[in-house]
């Protein structure tokens, strides 16, 4: 029993094993430890810097300025145009971060518990949802900026709980996801409404994705738009519906409307009410406006196919009709096979071959997102872009080459180049180069050596796909320029001569020389549909070459110029087409004809002070953003006793620095525990502190052989450096840990009735326990779109863990783990998979709670706490035994498991926030044993059995599967073990 050292009749045993309590005590309070940070700074070697615009602080990297300043620019007039509209304005400064870290445009908003902008320096690239635009900055900044104004319209309740906690509640963030992003996107598409080319509705690809679903009726319900389904273009059906959805509203009841639904939803005490706030609004509620839109679309583009139609089908035929992404088709120099891109949901990306005269298809390499690629003359080996990591820091293309033998070559690191062409000798390579939001145009050796950038333009101007001509003297590419124009030119570096092949309002891309040099073939949607037309580069007479129903890309020709090859689409996706070429079929169009110019100009000129009346910048203070802002309030039934968790975090903008901090308070004794922490990401590695102290009810004191009650309390600390080295198909990670942890019953001494009858007590070891913990990890592993969790490589890990008194520890613990896990898609049926693991241990201790491995099936859980917080069943059980029913000091494990998707469900009833998504099953065999001694056959218990996997969400949100299932083990203590569980495979 507990008791007080002054209580008379008590015998008090000292603990007897660790120092005094208060030195380190005082020593962990003075670290104010903690956590790892939320995520990692980047590159340490960069000098951030400030300045303050009326509405906004900008955060940079000095090298970054210029781009800084033209985005606070567009943010001003950003705010200047959308408060008013949407008819609030925040009352915080917000902060915005620019970076340039990536080669993928993109960037987010976040308002709680504070308002932050995050923007990357990168435009977007060729072929893309975002390509449209007479601004792309100005697109990017709409488009995050009119996130801030709807999320951050917080009224009623929510704002009165904001006032107490901080910023924590916004109703607004549980609007239907295609609410959120839709608004978004019919902002940043106003520049089209206004006659300019920008945003994404009404724009080629997605006017094009909307008519191939309503042609084959295949247009979303308002249940699939709020979940989305597992088909092309899956995250972007959100953003597609959204803001054809917004434009339908506009339309039919005025923009005046999207402040009163923002200030009505974002006031609301219970959320999933979306459509009545619609209906207070407008008059319709959600599904009356959803049919409305669909039904309008339906007719739309029905009429317009008949228009096709009429004029008669141009579509080639289907070549590679079982991906949902193919990309740059090229034809090999003796035109027998096609190289090209295609990801198809279930194997990873990679660059294939097909053989055109007996349809065999080979995987040429695979790689780490999209990929383009340039054959060699010999027909055999090729150079391609890639992503890859720079520094450990930067996810950045780079132009690599595979020779004959299947060897991958790296030509250059850290260049962003991408979209290599090599001419036709195979002696120099023309690539795009980008940096600062430009690109520009470089020609290099096919080693990778002798770069130089031949052609730059504007500071904002793009160049896209550069294509040699056949002999070799001249470059044909794309180019975006400042004012909105994407227009075609023809460069010879040797003369630096360059013509603008045309000037219009389409979309051109994606020019190709015929072999004999005097045709240009090209994509263009200079009918509302992208279709490949050729040209006479020397007059710039046009014809139409297809008339597709879909989209017609990126064109390429073969040697002996009888045949084309393009992307084309159908509503679940790309494939890719050929065409045979017959000039007498193609129908002439109104073209212009080319110039010389003197330049890649555009038609905006640059302001010469990108913020007018910004400040100087000032060195970046991380101490301004970090403190945290707000505080949550978290009830844990688990455990002895109720307790409530009083919790916060923040971390400066920039992720240098990382804080947090926890208060547990027990609802039945007030024994109370803490934690705090502190991470720093500016460095590398990056470094991770904490310290914590927590009081808990024990029962494994022994008095007279029975289990006595006490408290236990523990002080606790931990330093932890972690080492990531990043690839771009691969990784590997390393940590090292040190650990120190003092525990001691309450009062520093175990107290007890003294009695001479009594067996003698056992204690439970208390005192200090301390030491370090290194661990690697590898990884390739890889999942598919539809495939059931992972589908491909290898992940191998191992951790080691040592105390000893020379690192100051009371104890020797030893503690060795390692495990493999493997992954193969089965050839006969692409969606089925087999996962393997196997991982052991051996541990060592006399410290009797550690060195223990523990196997069995899976324990209980909390149902509440998995599906709002996430936590799913993972790991690798035995199943068909107990929880925790086996046990040694070494172990070792192997688990096999076949899946298979049975079914996609896809379904939800109107607007409700519930959704069935798929049904997976999965197969298994589980084998594993422990022991203390020597592992023997006697010791191997076998389980198999066979799961259910019912994917599902609720709240519009919160996604898991629910994971039924049944193992048999047919060793003792096996038997039947059923569960229900909310799970994932390994």
């Amino acid at each position: 029993m507990r008791g007080h050292a002054s209580e008379p009749g008590r015998t008090r045993r000292s603990t007897g094993r660790g120092r005094p309590a208060a030195p380190l005590v005082a020593a962990l309070a003075a670290l104010c430890l903690l956590a790892p940070a939320v995520a990692r700074a980047g590159d340490p070697e960069l000098e951030w810097r400030t300045f303050e615009t009326p509405h906004f602080r900008v955060n940079f990297p000095d090298y970054l300025e210029r781009v800084a300043r033209r985005i606070a620019r567009k943010l001003e007039e950003a705010h200047r145009v959308l408060v008013p509209l949407l008819e609030y304005e925040p009352t915080e400064i917000a902060e915005v971060v620019v970076s340039d870290d990536s080669d993928s445009a993109n960037g987010s908003c976040q308002v709680l518990p504070s308002n932050i902008l995050r923007f990357y320096a990168m435009p977007p690239a060729d072929f893309s949802p975002l390509q449209e635009y007479d601004d792309w900055l100005k697109l990017l900044v709409t488009h995050e900026y009119t996130h801030l104004l709807h999320l951050d319209h917080i009224g009623g309740l929510a704002s009165v709980v904001n006032a107490i906690f901080g910023k924590t509640w916004s109703p607004n963030h549980m609007s239907p996801y295609f609410v959120i992003e839709g608004y978004t996107t019919y902002q940043e598409s106003r520049g089209r409404r206004e006659g300019r080319r920008g945003g994404r509705v009404g724009s080629t690809l997605w006017e094009m994705y909307l008519r191939t679903a309503a042609l084959e009726d295949e247009l979303l319900t308002v249940s699939e738009a709020i979940h989305v389904p597992h088909r092309f273009p899956h995250g972007e059906f959100h953003y597609l519906y959204g803001g054809y959805f917004f434009d339908y509203l506009a339309r039919h009841h005025g923009e005046e409307v999207f402040g009163p639904i923002a200030d009505d939803y974002g006031s609301d005490l219970l959320p999933f009410g979306f459509s009545r706030t619609l209906f207070e609004a407008t008059g319709e509620d959600l599904l009356q406006i959803w049919d409305g839109m669909t039904a309008e679309l339906t007719a739309r583009f029905e009429a317009r196919a008949d228009e096709v139609r009429a004029e008669g089908l141009v579509e080639g035929t289907r070549v590679v009709t079982d991906a949902e992404t193919v990309r740059a088709p090229r034809f090999s120099p003796d035109g027998r096979r096609l190289g090209y891109y295609a990801y198809d949901g279930y194997d990873p990306p990679a660059l294939y071959a097909l053989d055109l005269q007996t349809d065999e298809r080979e995987r040429l390499r695979v790689v780490p997102g999209q990929a383009m690629m340039s054959w060699a003359p010999d027909g055999r080996s090729f150079v391609y872009h890639r992503v890859e990591i720079y520094r450990a820091f930067y996810g950045f293309y780079d132009l690599f080459a595979q020779t004959p033998d299947g060897e991958e070559l790296r030509l250059t690191e850290g260049l962003r180049a991408r979209e290599p062409d090599l001419n036709p000798a195979g002696d120099r390579v023309a690539c795009v180069l980008s940096a600062h939001g430009g690109a520009f145009l470089a020609t290099m050796n096919p080693d990778g050596t002798g770069t130089e950038i031949v052609l730059s333009g504007d500071e904002e101007s793009q160049i896209f796909a550069p294509r040699w001509s056949p002999d070799g003297r001249t470059i044909a590419f794309s180019a975006w320029l400042p004012g909105g124009r994407r227009d075609l030119f023809a460069f010879e570096p040797a003369t630096k001569r360059l013509r603008r092949l045309t000037d219009d309002d389409a979309y051109d891309s994606s020019p190709v020389f015929s072999p004999d040099g005097k045709t240009l073939f090209f994509s263009s949607d200079r009918t509302g549909i992208a279709n490949v037309y050729a040209m006479d580069p020397e007059s710039g007479r046009t014809w139409r070459v297809t008339n597709v129903l879909g989209g017609a890309f990126q064109p390429d020709v073969s040697a002996d110029g009888t045949k084309l090859a393009f992307v084309g689409f159908v509503s679940h996706g790309y494939d890719l087409r050929t065409l045979e070429l017959d000039p007498e079929a193609w129908v002439e169009v109104e073209a212009s004809a080319p110039v010389e110019v003197d330049g890649l100009h555009g038609t905006v000129e640059p302001a010469e002070d990108p913020a007018p009346g910004a400040p100087r910048s000032r060195p970046y203070d991380p101490w301004q953003t970090a403190a945290p802002r707000a505080w949550w309030i978290e009830a844990n039934t688990g455990g002895n006793q109720p307790v409530l968790t009083f919790s916060a975090m923040g971390a400066d903008v920039a992720y240098h620095h990382a804080l947090s901090a926890a208060l547990d308070v027990g609802l039945y004794d007030g024994d109370l525990g803490y934690a705090l922490g502190y991470g720093y990401h500016g460095w590398y590695p990056s470094l991770a502190l904490g310290h914590w102290y927590r009081s808990q009810p024990r029962s494994d004191l022994r008095i007279d052989g029975d289990q006595s009650p006490w408290l236990q309390r523990t002080y606790g600390a931990r330093a932890e450096v972690s080492v990531p080295f990043p690839h771009g198909d691969w990784g590997q990670w390393y940590t090292l840990n040190y650990r120190v942890e003092y525990s001691e019953p309450d009062g520093g001494e175990f107290e007890f009735p003294l009695d001479p009858n009594h067996v003698g007590p056992q204690f439970p070891d208390v005192g200090l326990l301390s030491g370090f913990t290194l661990s690697w990890y590898f990884s390739n592993v890889r999942g598919g779109t539809y495939a059931v969790g992972a589908t491909y490589g290898v992940g191998l890990g191992t951790d080691v863990h040592l105390s000893h008194p020379a690192f100051g520890s009371d104890f020797e613990v030893l503690e060795v783990r390692a495990g493999a896990s493997g992954y193969v898609r089965m050839p006969y049926a692409r969606s089925h998979s087999i996962a393997a693991r196997l991982a052991g241990g051996m541990g060592r201790s006399d410290f009797r709670s550690r060195g223990i491995f523990f196997l069995g099936g899976f324990p209980e859980q909390d149902f509440f706490r998995g599906i709002f917080y996430g936590e799913a069943m993972g790991g690798t059980p035995l199943r068909g035994y107990e929880p925790y029913s086996i046990y040694g000091s070494r172990y070792a494990q192997l688990n096999f498991e076949y899946r298979l998707p049975v079914y996609d469900i896809d379904w939800g009833l109107w607007a409700l926030p519930a959704f069935l998504r798929r049904i997976t099953v999965t197969a298994f065999c589980d084998v594993g044993a422990a022991s203390w001694q020597e592992m023997t056959w006697d010791d191997v218990k076998v389980g198999t059995g066979a799961e259910l996997f019912l994917g599902m969400s609720l709240g519009w949100y919160l996604e898991f599967n629910l994971r039924i299932g049944y193992g048999y083990g047919f060793m003792d203590p096996g038997g039947h073990d059923f569960y229900v569980v909310l799970g994932s495979p390994f």
